[in-house]
């Protein structure tokens, strides 16, 4: 993925993580919409400090709030 920090406002990428593809999208300075659509269409919005601790692989993408 690329670099967090380099994702602008308004942006949304592609994040291969696995064998499953999301769509990160940067809706401000500090929240970005993680969407997924392998069995369904489901998001979660996620803040700054979240979003670096998924890259970094520090917590798991199971944890968050999806809906």
């Amino acid at each position: 993925m690329t670099n967090i920090s380099d994702i602008k406002i308004g942006e949304q990428i592609e994040w291969k993580f696995g064998l499953i593809t999301r769509y990160v999208y940067r809706a401000s300075e500090d929240l970005f919409e993680i969407d997924e659509t392998c069995g369904g269409w489901i998001s979660c919005i996620v803040d700054l400090k979240t979003m670096i601790e998924l890259h970094k692989g520090e917590i798991d993408l199971l944890s968050l709030d999806w809906k």
